[in-house]
């Protein structure tokens, strides 16, 4: 009975040192004797971490004398703080460890919908070098070292680590292996680890399971759902900003609805809406603080249902002037409050795909009007267009408010189960409540008045990187080709008629929004950003082209009808996956909590002046300079923005709301500096009772 005990307590890897003794004698555990010394363990740390990944810990064992038969001679541990949780690879040299660690927050993040916050390692050359900084401070993970070789800095992994090695070791001589295959026992053993009732089992039976493991991908289903609701508006400002291509001609040129319209009224009534969009940017940043994001949009839905019965009932320009104004109102609001909305229940791992939907129902919205324009008249597409905010109204409000906003209210169960909705019914969100209100917290702490706004760093860096955005994206001319599309068809006798052209146009532009919407948060917002701005000169540059030849001889463009098609195709597409999306998902990233009541709607509203401005002189600067000067200045001014965006524009992508503000004010704590200034004193705090151990192999 007594071996029995004994037999069962080695296969679990309990200690057996005369069993370790011989095997260190005859050098079966070819290196791992290291990692079992009767040295006692370092002593429990102290927990910090409140959920899986908030901290993980990372070890190297190595090399060992007999070289496995892959060529691996060292071992690597990350161990999650939270659940002990532990991966482990077997490496052919030290220097791998960087793309382990890589790879494992890819894992991670794929598995488990988020990153490690914090990474812990010894002040080792490989968890401490050029490439791994670079790593840690684009997907905006804080590293944090401890001095080289010492356990009792880095306790969590060595305790893991030996434990490990002492069931390696074990299990290696009771299965009578070669001693080459002593990563085959490593790997067992981590496996038997994970599995063994600890914490782990607690923490699968709760939290770490339904917030990291079964509701990976279920759990972002709800989210999804929110932000495309929340984007319904946006389908709704897309079919006003579609309208005028397919609305040009029937009205100015066949006056479709029976009283006489001018080129130069109808320009008006296009740019109306962006004068509406561009006054409510600031009333409704005050609406959602007052009744939160949901319904300040839903409130939305009225002065779109008076803005399209306007235009549908029209029997003069003004209403038609004053319809449009109203849906810019509505459209105007949703450009503000969507992208809050979907940026403040979105996790950071989906956040930039939920900041895209915006764009992406925008250009459905568009391609919708273009599409249903092309076979009805304008009072018969006007009145289906107006049933999109009335089904917004009836779908929106079965959707959860903002957790932000019931925070900022003090109104934490509601907040909760904001949470529960959006993470699923079985997600822990208490660990997420207390971020928020902590967030909160020091938001209210640091209120400041918007003289005070105007003072801070990082807020001045992402204003000027926001209005400059804002500028390049409506300076492009998107704008002038979105609502003069079928205009510029004409123009250019393409062989094809002018509403297919149209059609053609739209749906490049929801197939390349739809693509960004899967790459934002892969690519990155930087490099989507510089193809943009570059690949729309060359477009508007071939257009330009196009147009100069064909004013010194129309016959030299003969056989060119596909260049105009080509060239708006291609810009459309370029637009659409860099500064269409990207421009309104920066501005709900860069801008801290406590300041974006006074900067959001500036840049809005700045993005709807500008679009004004170019919408309304469009039909004007065709007239001065010709189409093909108008074409010549839009490259000009893209190419500048390329320039303006690899010289000034950060990349935002997988860095949490607070990184991205230490980030502009200059701060370099989040690399790790802070916590290294302070290792040698955590570590005497916590681990002073604790003899170092003295015999590792590394």
């Amino acid at each position: 009975m007594e071996n029995s005990q004994h037999q069962r307590d080695r296969r679990l890897g309990h200690r057996d040192w005369a069993a370790a003794e011989r095997i260190g004698k005859e050098q079966l555990a070819t290196g791992m004797q290291g990692k079992a010394s009767r040295t006692p363990f370092p002593e429990e740390t102290e927990r910090k971490s409140l959920q899986v990944l908030d901290i993980v810990y990372t070890d190297l064992c190595g090399p060992m004398k007999t070289v496995a038969p892959s060529g691996n001679r060292y071992v690597m541990h990350i161990i999650d703080d939270y659940s002990r949780f532990t991966v482990t690879y077997l490496l052919q040299h030290k220097s791998e460890a960087t793309q382990n660690i890589v790879d494992y927050v890819r894992w991670a993040e794929n598995n488990f919908g988020r990153k490690p916050r914090v990474v812990r390692s010894d002040g080792g050359g490989e968890f401490d070098n050029k490439r791994l900084r670079k790593f840690y401070l684009e997907e905006g993970i804080t590293p944090q070292y401890t001095t080289a070789y010492s356990p009792q800095s880095n306790g969590v992994a060595e305790r893991k680590n030996r434990l490990i090695t002492e069931m390696a070791t074990c299990m290696f001589f009771d299965s009578g292996l070669e001693k080459r295959y002593w990563g085959k026992a490593v790997l067992t053993a981590t496996y038997l680890q994970n599995r063994l009732p600890s914490r782990l089992a607690k923490a699968m039976s709760s939290s770490f399971v339904e917030n990291n493991v079964a509701g990976g991908s279920a759990r972002r289903l709800p989210q999804y759902i929110a932000g495309l609701a929340a984007s319904g508006g946006a389908l709704a400002a897309g079919t006003f900003l579609g309208w005028t291509a397919p609305a040009e001609i029937p009205l100015v040129q066949k006056a479709e609805y029976g009283f006489p319209i001018t080129t130069e009224q109808f320009s008006w009534i296009g740019s109306m809406a962006t004068l509406g969009a561009a006054s409510m940017c600031f009333p409704i940043g005050i609406m959602m603080k007052m009744i939160g994001r949901k319904w300040a949009m839903l409130s939305m839905v009225l002065p779109l249902l008076i803005g399209w019965l306007l235009i549908i009932f029209a029997n003069n320009v003004a209403m038609l002037m004053v319809g449009r104004f109203f849906l810019g109102v509505g459209g105007g609001a949703f450009s503000i409050a969507a992208p809050t909305y979907t940026a403040e229940i979105a996790q950071s791992s989906i956040r930039g795909t939920l900041g895209t939907f915006f764009q992406l129902l925008v250009t459905v919205g568009i391609l919708f009007t273009y599409s249903i324009g092309a076979v009805l008249n304008v009072q018969v597409l006007s009145t289906i267009c107006s049933v999109v905010p009335l089904a917004f109204g009836l779908i929106f409000p079965f959707m959860p408010e903002s957790p932000h906003y019931f925070i900022e209210k003090n109104r934490y169960n509601d907040a909760s189960k904001s949470l529960k909705w959006l993470r699923g019914s079985h997600y822990d969100e208490r660990a997420e409540i207390e971020d928020l209100k902590e967030e909160d917290a020091k938001m209210r702490a640091d209120k400041i008045t918007f003289v005070q706004v105007l003072k801070q760093r990082a807020t001045i860096r992402a204003l000027i990187i926001c209005l400059g955005l804002v500028f390049f994206h409506q300076f492009s001319g998107i704008n002038a080709i979105i609502f003069y599309t079928t205009t510029i068809f004409t123009d250019a006798n393409t062989g094809l008629e002018a509403t297919d052209a149209t059609i053609i146009v739209g749906v490049i532009q929801v197939v390349a929004t739809l693509l960004a919407t899967f790459i934002v948060d892969k690519s990155g917002r930087r490099i989507l950003l510089i193809i943009s701005g570059f690949f729309m000169a060359v477009s508007t540059i071939l257009l330009a082209v196009y147009f100069q030849l064909k004013e010194d001889d129309t016959r030299q463009i003969e056989n060119l009808g596909w260049l105009p098609l080509l060239a708006v195709c291609l810009f459309i597409a370029m637009f659409s996956i860099g500064y269409g999306p990207i421009l309104w998902l920066m501005i709900g990233e860069l801008f801290a909590n406590n300041v974006k009541a006074y900067v959001s709607p500036l840049a809005g509203a700045s993005a709807w002046l500008l679009a004004f401005l170019v919408t309304k002189i469009f039909p004007n600067l065709r007239d001065g300079l010709g189409n093909a000067g108008v074409f010549w200045l839009f490259s000009c001014l893209s190419l500048l923005g390329t320039v303006f965006v690899f010289f000034v524009v950060p990349e935002t992508k997988g860095i949490s709301l607070a990184e991205i503000q230490r980030m502009l004010s200059g701060e370099n704590g989040r690399l790790g500096s802070v916590y290294k200034s302070h290792a040698k004193s955590e570590a005497k705090s916590t681990y002073q009772t604790v003899k170092p151990v003295t015999s590792r192999a590394k």
